[in-house]
């Protein structure tokens, strides 16, 4: 084998070595960007696909939720709508007792096999924070809540923008798009 050959080979394994460092860089950072578009609404329940990017076991991955949340609270910076999920009281004082079968899930599919997890209940998971009073200005709001998979998943906290387009059709703003974007972290 000649001096030529023997730096290729040594310069290739240095360049693979380097790669998979980063790549366990990002593995390790516990964060994973998630990105989509709404497929169904109605004012309390919204349903949503998308992808996972790299960062965490689930990355690679797409998702379905289904999220049941309260109607929306807009009109001043931060007001809070709940997102339903697993633990609340079903008392006349819960704000997801009058949605039938109150549970928000996520659905993700990995490498040919599926995991569901379930949105706990957030009193704050739906944060208002811009776009009120100006149609057909985009809506945005802050969501943030924690999804338990269990086994082998565990726990993740999402953490994303979701933005309503809209338009205005004789004096009525109807939302006719809507996306979500921003990352999933491990508990």
């Amino acid at each position: 084998m000649g001096a030529r050959l023997r730096w290729a080979i040594w310069g290739a394994v240095a360049a693979a070595a380097v790669v998979a460092s980063s790549a366990g860089v990002l593995a390790s950072t516990g964060k994973s960007s998630v990105s989509g578009f709404e497929i169904a609404a109605t004012s309390t329940d919204g349903q949503f696909v998308g992808s996972i990017g790299g960062g965490t076991p689930l990355a690679g991955g797409y998702f379905y939720a289904n999220v049941v949340h309260q109607a929306l609270q807009e009109g001043s910076l931060g007001a809070q709508t709940a997102i339903c999920g697993t633990g609340e009281s079903l008392s006349s004082r819960s704000p997801c007792a009058s949605a039938p079968g109150p549970v928000s899930t996520v659905t993700v599919y990995l490498d040919g096999r599926s995991v569901t997890g379930q949105f706990k209940y957030a009193p704050g998971g739906i944060g208002f924070q811009s776009g009120t009073g100006s149609c057909p200005s985009p809506q945005k709001f802050s969501v943030a809540d924690t999804v338990t998979f269990g086994t082998p998943f565990s726990s993740y906290l999402f953490s994303v923008t979701l933005t309503h387009y809209s338009y205005d059709l004789f004096g009525d703003c109807i939302t006719y798009f809507a996306t979500i974007s921003g990352t999933m972290g491990e508990k």
